[in-house]
């Protein structure tokens, strides 16, 4: 995994698009707001653009906040479904979604 430590963190994932101009501070108010949480908990928060085709992960690493994106040039992001407001899913999720992967069998090349 390209982001070191995650094993060990709750991912939660707004089902719903957020505006991908949003940066640090704005993003903590949406996981105070839509994900009723303290955004220095630990956990990691996922988001994706109306568009599908930008991803930005905000965490507390302990010290400040950090904030991860990556944008596609072409495609979209398979985003988690569901009716709840914000899915939880495990760093296993997070790697295929941020690299493409659909089947269970596929692997990231090292």
């Amino acid at each position: 995994m390209m982001i070191g430590g995650i094993s060990r963190q709750r991912i939660l994932v707004a089902t719903h698009p957020v505006d991908g101009r949003k940066s640090f501070n704005s993003l903590c108010g949406v996981v105070r707001n839509y994900f009723e949480e303290d955004p220095r908990s630990g956990s990691w928060y996922v988001f994706f653009n109306k568009g599908g085709n930008l991803i930005k992960v905000l965490y507390y690493d302990g010290n400040g906040y950090a904030l991860w994106a990556k944008r596609l040039h072409q495609g979209v992001f398979r985003r988690p479904s569901g009716n709840q407001e914000k899915v939880e899913i495990d760093a296993r999720a997070l790697e295929r979604i941020i690299y493409g992967l659909s089947e269970p069998d596929e692997r990231i090349a090292a």
